[in-house]
């Protein structure tokens, strides 16, 4: 088990963008991909640069289950984004972030453990709200569009 962590401002959250949230005319994130997960839960998953790299957040996608399958996802059916704490903390409604980190022994098959992952904590049920992260976003892992 790993010890809960405070995120400093300064630091990147990973964000995973699937390829079918993704404009194929701009090449640029579409709201739907800053739902909460799942959509009536509380927050939006990412992985804490401190214990993660875009590539290791990509490829961690690969360990982890389709919905409602045993079929694993495809990594390189996702993209990476990148969300600085201090501007996620300046959205409106604000963005909270908190170490979440995700370990079980032994590890569960489709659920691998996880001492990145991290939650962006808020509400973003309302599309207004999404679009305010496409304005924040930095890519670390681009699609070739």
């Amino acid at each position: 088990m790993w010890e809960i962590e405070d995120i400093p401002p300064s630091n990147k959250l990973y964000v995973r963008v699937h390829k079918n949230n993704i404009n194929p005319k701009t090449a640029e994130p579409r709201p739907a991909a800053f739902k909460n997960t799942p959509e009536k839960g509380p927050d939006l998953s990412s992985d804490w640069e401190k214990h993660s790299t875009p590539q290791s957040s990509r490829d961690l996608i690969g360990k982890q289950f389709k919905y409602g399958t045993e079929a694993f996802k495809n990594p390189n059916d996702f993209f990476i984004v990148s969300f600085t704490c201090e501007k996620l903390s300046c959205i409106n409604p604000p963005q909270s972030v908190q170490h979440t980190p995700q370990y079980n022994n032994p590890e569960i098959v489709g659920e691998p453990n996880n001492r990145a992952h991290a939650s962006i904590i808020g509400d973003k049920s309302d599309e207004e709200i999404r679009l305010k992260f496409i304005d924040i976003y930095n890519w670390e892992i681009k699609p070739n569009i």
